[in-house]
């Protein structure tokens, strides 16, 4: 008798299934925290770690700075003063060259 009144609270206490095991398990507030984030690549729940916070406004900054795309890749880069530098270099030069040359 007391075998049986020990399962069946045993079995009230673990109303979630673990998704691997199919084992019933009692659910703590730690796991629920885990599962709370989805892992933007993957689509996986995972745990946020400080580490990828910091890295995510690192990358958010970085998206923000980079406005331009680069002329060849066609990616997001962020301009440089010798890019800016070389672009008006080449803008010079180009107005430059539009004479032709009298002998050739």
């Amino acid at each position: 008798m007391k075998k049986l009144q020990r399962d069946t609270t045993r079995q009230e206490e673990t109303t979630k299934r673990h998704h691997k095991t199919q084992r019933n398990y009692k659910e703590t507030p730690q796991d629920r925290k885990k599962l709370q984030k989805r892992h933007h690549k993957t689509g996986r729940n995972y745990k946020e770690t400080q580490q990828d916070r910091k890295k995510l406004q690192r990358d958010t900054t970085r998206h923000k700075e980079t406005t331009k795309r680069h002329h060849k890749t066609g990616r997001n880069y962020k301009e440089t003063p010798q890019d800016t530098k070389k672009l008006q270099r080449d803008t010079t030069r180009q107005e430059e060259t539009t004479k032709r040359h009298h002998k050739t």
